[in-house]
């Protein structure tokens, strides 16, 4: 087995309900190891009460046991799941928030390319409306305040300083499944800068 290490890593960004999940269903069909970052906070908010409060949960999360440890249990993460895949083509990893946690990621892996997945405020709306998840934002202005959020926590200077690649994901699902599977087999073919 290969190091981790040398694996083409592709992190997969976006705002609330711009496609990251979906990107990942798409991804966990092919030889690649796929991670939501969302997940290894989730894993530590233990009880209802954090949970609907998820992003003020992450928040202390981080200021108690800092940055360094969450981003050691996913490599830990991406450990044994490439454990479970024989030759893995590669790393997708969703939902990374903070300049911090990709400079991390793009220094640890040799080969990397980061890409945004975004759509109209509307749509991601209609959608955070639509998978029901307890603690989403139930109105427009609860939404829109969320969004703002992450972008001031982290999420803008994301998209500034390391985004390469954009998917836009207003179309049908079917239209996006075909954006993200031309952008794997692309990339996935070729050395990525």
């Amino acid at each position: 087995m290969r190091s981790i290490k040398n694996l083409k890593l592709i992190i997969v960004v976006g705002p609330i309900c711009s496609g990251k999940s979906r990107f990942l269903k798409i991804v966990e069909s092919k030889n690649l190891i796929a991670i939501d970052w969302g997940n290894i906070f989730s894993d530590l908010i233990e009880n209802d009460y954090e949970r609907e409060r998820y992003l003020e949960s992450v928040i202390l999360l981080i200021n108690k046991r800092g940055r360094r440890y969450f981003i050691k249990k996913l490599i830990e993460k991406i450990e044994k799941k490439s454990k479970k895949i024989e030759y893995p083509a590669g790393i997708v990893i969703a939902g990374a928030r903070h300049p911090s946690e990709l400079s991390y990621l793009l220094g640890y892996f040799t080969i990397s390319r980061v890409v945004y997945i975004n759509s109209d405020v509307s749509k991601r709306f209609e959608r955070c409306k639509n998978r029901g998840r307890r603690g989403d934002p139930i109105t427009m202005s609860e939404f829109i305040h969320l969004d703002m959020k992450e972008y001031m926590m982290g999420l803008a200077e994301i998209v500034y300083d390391f985004v390469q690649d954009y998917i836009d994901n207003n179309e049908s699902e079917l239209e996006f499944n075909n954006k993200v599977n031309h952008y794997l087999s692309k990339l996935l073919r070729e050395n990525i800068p």
